[in-house]
């Protein structure tokens, strides 16, 4: 780039320069010098270093531009490159965050739809458990009501069973030709076969009896069919492993007992039928825990077999 300057410029720094080296000639000086033929060679020394200084600032003013401009063009150069770079960045940064956000408005669609369903499924849940709840109120009323017939069953059978005794003692008593004591609306006195005594009381003319009072060995094995079925075929599923001791120890005084068991107790308990469903469940199914270690589909079929002529007997007896 080529520097002008202005000649008003240069007598400036001309006359600047001057004034810092040596005085500058007043007037009168200047004029007598130019009367004088002996200030001719410093009139011209002064011009040619004047000259030369002249060259020397435009040198120099020349140097200083073209740094001037060598800097203003590298800093020019640096902010584009920085600022293309920030942009790009930036852009970079813009590109990551956008695809974020689609990224998480997709979870958040897909979460939507998770409550959705587990809300469906919720929903349904609760209808399958009051359907369950309405089956087993239905189910507990049922089984009140199994309960009471059975109850009244037994009893039933209880009074029956006490009437065939006494009936086939009398007659057996007849057979033999020993009297019998009777009288209207009296007391009868039998013997019983290890029950002890048994009273019944037999009204004359319309042929019904009074209860009759169970003998305890019979309310024994009775008991003891009870705690088997509830232990082991109980509703609520296997026994718990708990449960086996006390089981076995049952089983040890059901079978001490064994030879004093009658056809009257086997009847009256149904111990043998509850001892065969015994006999029937799979310790391969957990159905009876520790089986390995007490035996019991052994014992209960040992048991089954020991009773069954009895059992036999007293069914046959009872139809």
């Amino acid at each position: 780039m080529d520097i002008q300057i202005d000649e008003c410029e240069v007598e400036s720094y001309i006359l600047c320069k001057s004034v810092n080296e040596e005085s500058i000639p007043g007037p009168g000086v200047i004029a007598r010098g130019t009367d004088e033929s002996s200030d001719d060679n410093n009139m011209d020394h002064r011009l040619n270093l004047i000259e030369t200084k002249l060259d020397s600032l435009v040198a120099d003013v020349a140097t200083l531009q073209t740094e001037r401009q060598i800097q203003s063009a590298r800093s020019t150069a640096y902010s584009d490159a920085d600022a293309e770079y920030l942009l790009l960045k930036n852009t970079k940064d813009l590109e990551d965050i956008r695809a974020l956000a689609s990224r998480l408005v997709d979870e958040k669609q897909v979460l939507e739809n998770q409550v959705k369903d587990s809300e469906g499924l919720v929903q349904e849940l609760k209808s399958q458990i009051n359907g369950l709840e309405e089956e087993n109120r239905a189910l507990v009323v049922a089984l009140a009501e199994s309960k009471s017939a059975a109850s009244a069953l037994e009893e039933t059978q209880c009074q029956l069973l006490a009437e065939r005794r006494t009936v086939a003692q009398l007659r057996a008593k007849l057979d033999k030709g020993k009297p019998v004591d009777s009288a209207p609306g009296g007391d009868q006195v039998v013997q019983g076969r290890d029950e002890g005594d048994i009273t019944v009381q037999a009204q004359q003319g319309d042929g019904i009896a009074a209860p009759v009072p169970v003998p305890a060995a019979m309310n024994q094995v009775r008991e003891w069919r009870h705690k088997l079925q509830k232990t082991f075929l109980s509703n609520r599923g296997p026994p718990k492993q708990s449960e086996m001791p006390a089981m076995n120890d049952l089983f040890s005084q059901i079978e001490q007992y064994g030879d004093r068991m009658t056809v009257e107790q086997l009847s009256y308990s149904k111990i043998v039928k509850v001892l065969r469903h015994i006999a029937a469940l799979d310790p391969a199914k957990d159905q009876i825990p520790r089986d390995e270690e007490f035996k019991f589909r052994e014992r209960a079929i040992a048991l089954v077999n020991k009773w069954n002529s009895l059992s036999q007997a007293g069914e046959n007896g009872g139809s």
